[in-house]
């Protein structure tokens, strides 16, 4: 009986050293690298957890025997994932370009407007990227890919003009002030196996989902973000909305920045009116910091 009872002592002790071990580890796993781990490592988790943290009875040795072994699996889960966060947080050095721009080639002839555009948006794009050259992408859009940080980075932006096909009737139409707007995207490549996560300016279900969405970050102990903003993809979009991309996306407001992550892809898009400053906002720095602040949160996640 002495014997049995030190037993049940010493497996009521391993559970208390073994759970409190596992807490360790578990705090190094985020949400974000949790989604990275492969299925059928994330179904074992999800098997042994409630396993390893059921009620110990400290009378009845199968238990706790199951306790155990359940603990153990888990903390070798976890020593692995942790092992391994490098290289499944490891981000693809190749983008894959944007869908390609409606109009077939050849392209129309760059008639002023377009090359006074083209111009703005270089000037702008040096001061991040020196050296980056602008490429036609369709009639009245331009493409540009080059790398901040090391990371690699596609640009696309478009003139806009003021009709339903968003070009216009006859190429006499494309005078100064004939544009109203245009329209940009960026994009970098990230893991394939982040779910899908958004955040764009407040919608109609906007209402609906602040009260959620406040009430997650205040569980996770983040920042609320600002309130003109709607998320998807919450426990992960925390993960990947740091300080520096909240700010940054914060002074696009004006802009109606949509950004995406998923599938593979950080993709930022925004827009907004022909003004004197068109280049400034065609490829602002806070489009930059964005992207590359989210591809940089999934490399340190």
């Amino acid at each position: 009986m002495t014997m049995y009872r030190d037993g049940l002592a010493g497996l009521t002790n391993q559970i208390v050293e073994k759970r409190a071990a596992l807490g360790g580890l578990w705090r190094e796993i985020s949400p974000l690298l949790h989604s990275l781990l492969p299925v059928h490592v994330r179904e074992a988790i999800a098997e042994c957890y409630p396993r390893a943290f059921a009620a110990v009875d400290d009378g009845d040795m199968a238990s706790l025997v199951n306790i155990v072994g359940a603990l153990d699996a888990l903390l070798a889960i976890f020593e692995d994932a942790r092992m391994e966060a490098p290289n499944l947080r490891r981000c693809p050095d190749e983008v894959p370009n944007p869908p390609p721009p409606a109009e077939e080639g050849p392209w129309l002839i760059e008639e002023r407007p377009s090359l006074e555009f083209r111009a703005a948006v270089a000037s702008w794009l040096k001061d991040f990227a020196p050296g980056a050259r602008l490429e036609r992408w369709g009639d009245f859009g331009y493409i540009s890919k080059f790398r901040v940080e090391d990371i690699p980075l596609i640009f696309t932006t478009r003139m806009v003009f003021p009709n339903e096909s968003g070009r216009p009737t006859f190429i006499e139409m494309i005078l100064p002030g004939s544009a109203n707007g245009f329209t940009s995207a960026l994009r970098t490549s990230i893991p394939e196996a982040i779910p899908y996560c958004g955040v764009q300016k407040e919608n109609l279900d906007f209402k609906l989902t602040r009260a959620l969405r406040l009430a997650t970050e205040r569980q996770l102990g983040v920042e609320p973000f600002d309130d003109r903003f709607w998320i998807t993809g919450a426990e992960i979009s925390l993960s990947l909305l740091t300080e520096p991309v909240r700010r940054a996306l914060t002074e696009m407001m004006n802009q109606r920045p949509v950004l995406q992550v998923g599938y593979g892809l950080v993709n930022l898009a925004w827009s907004g009116p022909w003004t004197k400053d068109v280049g400034a906002r065609a490829i602002p720095k806070a489009a930059i910091d964005t992207v590359v602040g989210v591809r940089q949160a999934v490399a340190f996640a």
